[in-house]
């Protein structure tokens, strides 16, 4: 998670546009169940 917390810091310092979202839960299907949808709505921005 650190990695991706400097990722964000690095490219809000270089005004880079992006998208950043942390939310509490580990990867597993609990976490997959209330965020899968939007996942995939983001994803789905870039390949439709």
């Amino acid at each position: 998670m650190e990695y991706n917390r400097e990722l964000h810091q690095k490219l809000t310092n270089a005004n880079i546009p992006h998208e950043y979202h942390e939310f509490d839960g580990e990867h597993e299907w609990k976490y997959w169940q209330e965020h899968i949808k939007d996942t995939l709505l983001f994803f789905n921005k870039f390949v439709s």
